[in-house]
């Protein structure tokens, strides 16, 4: 609620910042409460979809929809994916092949770090044409630049005496 009506009080910017923090701090405080839910929410994929293509057809160009919708249509297909990864993560535990589950969970906060501004924001890649084509530079860049990240911050704590 406070991010709907941010979206008409404050610049676009800050109310960016604000969905970005504000979900940030969900997931933080609130998202072990979903754990045993995970399976449940899947829905929440088709949902956010149907309801991201419908407001695009009757909200296309508005505040509301480039600001608010889509911010929430987003979210609603982030935790669906933090949902099967952790669904499947499990699966990889119990059948003791978590090893590479381990390691692709050692980068995902660098990974969520990276990817809006690659794929959305100030240094996005843009291929209107090829969907499929910008998807994959999208992921490789945010790949390349979450292992760049990962890097510097152990080179960094490596220096500070924290590693």
């Amino acid at each position: 609620m406070v991010k709907l009506i941010a979206t008409y009080i404050i610049p676009s910017e800050f109310s960016v910042l604000l969905g970005t923090v504000g979900s940030y701090l969900f997931g933080f405080y609130y998202l072990r409460r979903f754990k045993p839910h995970f399976k449940k929410i899947m829905w929440l994929m088709p949902v956010a979809v149907v309801l991201r293509l419908i407001c695009k057809l009757i909200f296309d160009g508005t505040s509301l929809y480039n600001e608010f919708l889509t911010d929430l249509c987003h979210k609603f297909l982030a935790l669906t994916l933090i949902a099967a990864i952790y669904t499947v993560s499990e699966l990889f535990y119990k059948k003791k092949i978590n090893v590479i589950a381990e390691k692709v969970s050692g980068y995902t906060y660098e990974f969520y770090l990276v990817h809006y501004p690659v794929v959305c924001g100030p240094i996005a890649i843009s291929c209107n044409s090829n969907y499929i084509l910008f998807g994959t530079m999208g992921f490789i860049v945010s790949g390349i630049m979450t292992f760049s990240l990962h890097q510097a911050v152990k080179l960094i704590n490596r220096i500070l005496g924290r590693e």
